[in-house]
């Protein structure tokens, strides 16, 4: 049994992995990511606030729901 113990153990490094870092740049690159994500979320609430009932009703929208979408950035 323990020949087999070793022998599993033969592929196994003890040895830490290496401790990635977060740069600045990757921060900034997040932050940025984050920024236009919401630009185009409120990009997207603004062109559905000025859909019509029949276009809200081709996409399968109530204007109920396209009101509360808008709600959440002040549009209505």
């Amino acid at each position: 049994m323990m020949e087999t113990m070793e022998t599993m153990m033969d592929g196994v490094s003890l040895e830490r992995a290496p401790v990635t870092t977060v740069t600045f740049g990757t921060r900034v690159a997040k932050v940025l990511a984050a920024l236009r994500w919401a630009f185009v979320l409120n990009r997207s609430r603004i062109a559905l606030s000025e859909l019509t009932d029949e276009q809200l009703a081709d996409i399968g929208v109530s204007r109920y729901e396209a009101e509360r979408e808008c709600r959440k950035v002040g549009l209505f």
